[in-house]
């Protein structure tokens, strides 16, 4: 099974939360929106039995799993 991706990336003064690499929010702070993006990948992974994992960019190329559920 694939895992499904969220992603937190830099985005133009702010924060923004991607599914699958289309955003569907934008936060002031990356603590936010890594916050978010936590709960909304555990809820994947509980709800929907689908694997899930967060990915945080720091910038264009760095970047760190969060979390990782299932």
């Amino acid at each position: 099974m694939q895992r499904h991706m969220l992603s937190v990336k830099p985005d133009r003064g702010g924060w923004v939360l991607a599914d699958e690499d289309r955003p569907i929010e934008w936060f002031r702070t990356m603590r936010s929106a890594v916050a978010i993006g936590e709960v909304k990948a555990y809820a994947l992974f509980l709800f929907g039995g689908t694997p899930s994992a967060l990915t945080v960019f720091v910038d264009s190329t760095t970047s760190v799993t969060a979390v990782q559920y299932g």
